[in-house]
């Protein structure tokens, strides 16, 4: 309210471009940046810019500051297409203009650094990065906040790009700084954290990862409100280890405010859909499909259209989309798509992910069930041969498949070993593998009684588990 008083005034009594008018608009737009009202600041700033610039002129630090707060609130809604090369030309004009090592030419590399990790080029953003942790500590040292900022995104970088020890050397080594410099409920130190835990549950290190995020949202918490951004990227965070633990129920309230949170503030933010797909995945996991659909509806919708099948992130939302269509008795809505995810799968390491191996399987089950057993044969001896004996249920279950598929086409002997083969291959025990078990065991059935072995038959049906029967209140 302050702001906007004083800038009614100043309009009132020295004119809506006097460089004070403008000077307090200019504070106006990093006040709304700084508060996540990011409709409102791009508003603000598309209108500003050309004003600023017709009264200071292009080389001014007022012109080149309004639009780097502009091109900061483009790479918070995500509108890289307007933020990247906002950018590029930013970073050279201060260079030209300020010199390599200003505070503001330093700014718009960082921001560049942001923009190239928003378009996942992973290898130009740690360049980036790396550049400017070492001009950080040329300006200002290796201990100052910014610098230590500078350490936190050029780990995250190298975390992305798979350069997972970098990145935990980098995490570290920043940490230890943030903690003695800034303190234990500081924004940056906290994020440093926040990528720390994530990092260690990508290495494995849960129990690592599940205590050090709890312990950085419970700092978040007091010292940023529950409502802020980052106190809000922590929920995902631990939502995320919650899941990697078993841990549904705790993690699906955080995952629901978290979507919640970033639909009412931040709805076009790249992070959007992959909070909306993570959501639907844990309704998914834990037999909710009508409330997961919608939301993998949309995160699959916006993934297409952004990246292209092509991507991976896009190709596993597919298939997630697509089984959750199966589930839900709906195969002509899941086809397409399970269609469009495959090519995507076309090397033997990719086909014998998760991913790889469900997309075939669910698509095959949909070509059985349509009585085409001819084109499902060849997907699941691609996939059985890109599994080999690397994991012993996708090989098992795999070959149940294929044995179903023989006999389908009536080819008895070549389906006989693959069945064996699965009801030896898995150990009974857990209830997926029962399930697995037991509906091999039918396909046993089903193959000696057109094969016209009815002992065999008898044999195997004695293995099925009995229908429970409804029971009448």
């Amino acid at each position: 309210m302050q702001y906007l008083r004083a800038i009614a005034l100043q309009q009132q009594h020295l004119g809506a471009d006097a460089p004070d008018t403008l000077d307090t608009l200019i504070g106006r737009l990093l006040l709304l940046l700084e508060m996540s009202r990011y409709a409102e600041a791009r508003q603000l700033g598309e209108e500003l810019v050309p004003r600023v610039i017709a009264v200071f002129g292009p080389d001014h630090e007022g012109s080149l500051q309004t639009r780097i707060h502009l091109s900061q609130v483009y790479l918070a809604l995500g509108d890289v297409a307007k933020a990247l090369p906002m950018v590029r030309e930013l970073h050279e004009h201060c260079t030209r203009v300020l010199g390599p090592e200003h505070s503001k030419t330093l700014s718009t590399l960082n921001s560049l650094g942001m923009g190239l990790a928003s378009t996942k080029r992973w290898i130009e953003a740690q360049a980036v990065f790396e550049n400017l942790v070492r001009l950080r500590k040329v300006v200002s040292g290796p201990d100052h906040p910014l610098t230590i900022t500078a350490r936190l995104n050029h780990g995250h970088s190298l975390q992305n790009g798979g350069q997972l020890q970098a990145a935990l050397d980098v995490y570290t080594d920043a940490k230890q700084r943030g903690l003695a410099i800034l303190g234990d409920k500081h924004l940056t130190t906290l994020t440093i954290c926040d990528n720390l835990a994530a990092l260690y549950s990508e290495m494995g290190r849960r129990k690592d990862a599940l205590e050090l995020c709890e312990w950085t949202l419970d700092r978040k918490q007091v010292a940023l409100g529950r409502g802020h951004r980052s106190t809000v990227a922590s929920l995902v965070n631990l939502a995320s280890i919650y899941k990697s633990f078993g841990r549904f129920a705790d993690a699906l309230p955080l995952q629901v405010e978290a979507l919640d949170w970033y639909t009412k503030n931040i709805p076009n933010s790249p992070r959007t859909p992959a909070v909306m797909y993570n959501l639907g995945h844990t309704y998914h996991l834990v037999g909710r499909p009508a409330d997961a659909l919608p939301l993998l509806e949309e995160a699959t919708a916006h993934y297409k259209a952004t990246v292209g099948m092509s991507d991976r992130v896009a190709a596993t939302a597919a298939v997630l989309l697509g089984r959750t269509y199966i589930t839900l008795k709906r195969d002509k809505d899941a086809e397409p798509w399970l269609r469009a995810a495959l090519p995507y799968f076309d090397t033997p390491a990719k086909l014998r992910s998760f991913d790889g191996v469900a997309v075939v399987r669910s698509l095959t089950a949909i070509l059985m069930r349509n009585d085409n057993p001819a084109e499902a044969e060849p997907l699941l001896r691609d996939a059985l041969q890109a599994v080999g004996q690397t994991n012993a249920t996708f090989n098992a279950v795999l070959r149940s498949d294929l044995g179903w598929c023989l006999t389908a086409l009536g080819r008895f002997e070549e389906a006989e070993p693959h069945l064996l083969a699965a009801a030896t291959g898995l150990k009974p025990g857990a209830a997926d593998v029962n399930r697995v078990l037991d509906t091999n065991a039918k396909r046993l059935v089903e193959l000696y009684e057109k094969w016209d072995m009815p002992e065999k038959a008898a044999e195997w049906r004695m293995k099925v588990q009995p229908a429970i029967p409804d029971v009448k209140k």
